[in-house]
């Protein structure tokens, strides 16, 4: 078995390059806000804190906004309802926007039982991440405070 004519070896490469620029840019943010705590008279503790709550939401953040994505452009005329009722785009259900699509024919049933599929799975992945990462989170403080006490 040839690793590269599978993509693992690529896809290896990838990983460790990605995983070396988030440790080099981490540690250059810190530098940073370091340096900015210094100026403004701020204690690193509370730089140090916002850090790591704004790190440890960001994954969250990204994962929200490409499954949005995900969601909206499943449907290759779907951006068409902004245009045409955007009431419905931005408050409706992502099925009442589907049938207002294919009721105006700009798109088949086939497309919109597609793009219905695509929402609920990629709602759930959204989901299960981010129900998972917040009750590690929570048991991580919880953990911390707990061993603090004593």
């Amino acid at each position: 078995m040839v690793f590269a004519s599978s993509g693992f070896l690529m896809n290896a490469l990838v990983g460790l390059f990605s995983i070396l620029v988030l440790v080099l840019s981490a540690e250059v943010v810190v530098r940073k806000m370091k340096g900015l705590a210094r100026h403004f008279g701020i204690s690193e503790v509370v730089i140090a804190v916002t850090i790591v709550s704004i790190g440890t939401s960001l994954p969250e953040l990204a994962l929200h906004t490409v499954g949005s994505f995900e969601i909206i452009f499943s449907s290759t005329q779907v951006l068409k309802t902004l245009t045409l009722d955007p009431l419905t785009f931005f408050l409706g259900s992502h099925i009442d926007m589907l049938a207002l699509l294919v009721e105006q024919g700009l798109i088949t049933e086939a497309v919109a039982e597609s793009s219905t599929q695509t929402f609920q799975t990629t709602s759930g992945t959204v989901m299960g991440a981010s129900i998972g990462s917040d009750v590690v989170q929570e048991t991580l403080v919880l953990g911390l405070v707990i061993s603090l006490q004593r």
